[in-house]
């Protein structure tokens, strides 16, 4: 998320789609699936460990980033 905010054109480029009619290589696809999978993992352990206290699951708040 901290990358997210800092950096958003990037994550922009590497995460969604902001250029028409780009289509990522599997491989790129796949990269990021498990950088999402790593990040869910720290924060639901961050969590779970009480060193971040959201009031939402990782998923909710993965998709309440994804909306802003």
């Amino acid at each position: 998320m901290t990358f997210a905010q800092e950096h958003p054109e990037l994550y922009q480029l590497v995460f969604e789609h902001p250029v028409p009619g780009f289509v990522p290589q599997p491989a790129s696809l796949e990269e990021g699936a498990r950088i999402l999978a790593h990040s869910d993992q720290i924060l639901k352990q961050a969590l779970e460990q009480g060193n971040l206290v959201l009031g939402l699951s990782p998923e909710q708040a993965r998709e309440h980033h994804n909306r802003k």
